[in-house]
């Protein structure tokens, strides 16, 4: 809003002090055919309905009522000053006519307001070509208002027609810029995604390849490389899990249970028994958010590792199930339950517990006969009560 600028404000004062200042010399009342007292009425609305407005844009805000309301009243003052002044002229051709112009041609562009300065722009110049034809009988006179009246409605709908036009294209090119961003986002990631699978995964493939090779040497050495491995293999679990989370930014509910098993099944590898049941309610969701996705993915690898690993496990049993408003899991295990140093919420359990928070969901780790873990991740701002 340049003219509201305080360069722009600066200018109007000095334009309508200036013709004020016309009024008081005999030249000027001549010129502009307008009486001192007049002058004074209509030039000092005029300056001070605008600079309240402006006063009111740069300290209350443009989204202020109290500047709306500013906005209105001056747009409605300065119009009906205008007419004023042209009707005191008492001359059809007045150069006020030009304020009246200059004015409209800096309105913005706003639906409920063009409804009322329409109004203003329509009724206030033919109120003067009725006083020029029936007050003072002045043909002439009234000829040049109806000219202005028209130019005034010819230059209300040009300028308006441009302004909206300009909106509209503006409009279109900040989505344009959106979307654009959105896709070099996209792009970004799957180049990300791209470049991990070539680099680091094919580094972690030939660390494996390098240590099973290893293996044919002393039994503590192997144990050691045993560990080496499976560390090595969380990793690349890791990085699957991230470079699938960078791949796709969501993802159908049936694609991710897949993917989950998939995962599950390699992590066990016949070390115990697993039973996957995965269920929808209502439907399922449309689509899963990949960070829900890669949660459920590592809070399940990471449930199932510990059962490995400490539980002394037979058989596992995962529950997924898939709603329009959460994704839930339980994994119970056979095993002896969690050690005393691993009931608290440390190291791994700490991780798995954060992931869920940072979703705003829960989880929940019992531990007696086994173990019992019990994950909720709410979809789409749904949060647990």
């Amino acid at each position: 809003m340049g003219f509201r600028a305080p360069a722009s404000a600066v200018g109007t004062v000095i334009a309508l002090l200036g013709l004020v200042f016309l009024t008081t010399i005999p030249l000027g009342e001549a010129v502009l055919g307008v009486p001192p007292r007049a002058a004074f009425a209509g030039l000092g609305s005029i300056l001070v309905v605008s600079l309240t407005a402006v006063a009111l844009f740069h300290v209350a805000g443009i989204d202020s009522r109290a500047y709306r309301v500013a906005d209105h009243v001056e747009t409605l003052g300065v119009q009906l000053a205008a007419m004023f002044l042209v009707a005191s002229s008492g001359r059809g051709a007045s150069c006020f006519w030009l304020v009246y112009l200059a004015h409209l041609s800096v309105l913005p562009v706003e639906p409920p307001r063009r409804r009322f300065i329409g109004r203003v722009i329509v009724w206030g110049p033919w109120l003067v070509v009725a006083w020029f034809a029936f007050q003072l009988s002045d043909p002439t006179a009234t000829l040049f208002a109806i000219g202005g009246a028209i130019a005034g409605a010819w230059t209300w709908s040009r300028t308006q027609r441009r302004k909206m036009r300009i909106a509209e294209l503006t409009a279109e090119r900040e989505a344009m810029s959106d979307q654009e961003q959105v896709v070099r986002v996209r792009d970004e990631r799957l180049r990300i995604a791209r470049d991990l699978h070539r680099s680091v995964g094919q580094d972690l493939e030939a660390l494996m390849k390098l240590v099973a090779s290893l293996r044919q040497t002393d039994a503590a050495t192997a144990a050691s490389l045993d560990e080496l491995d499976a560390r090595i293999r969380a990793s690349a679990d890791e990085l699957r899990a991230t470079i699938w989370e960078l791949d796709r930014e969501r993802s159908d509910w049936r694609e991710l249970a897949a993917y989950v098993e998939e995962r599950l099944v390699e992590l066990v590898q016949g070390a115990a028994r697993l039973e996957l049941r995965v269920g929808a309610c209502d439907g399922g969701p449309r689509v899963v958010p990949a960070s829900h996705g890669l949660a459920l993915l590592r809070i399940m690898q990471e449930s199932v590792r510990n059962a490995l690993r400490h539980g002394r496990v037979s058989c596992l049993s995962v529950d997924i199930s898939f709603s329009p408003s959460a994704v839930r899991a339980s994994i119970v295990d056979d095993g002896c339950g969690l050690p005393a140093r691993q009931a608290k919420t440390t190291g791994g359990l700490a991780n798995m517990h954060a992931r869920a928070q940072k979703l705003g969901g829960s989880l929940v780790i019992s531990s007696d006969a086994g173990t019992r873990i019990e994950l909720e991740l709410p979809i789409g701002g749904a949060r647990r009560a």
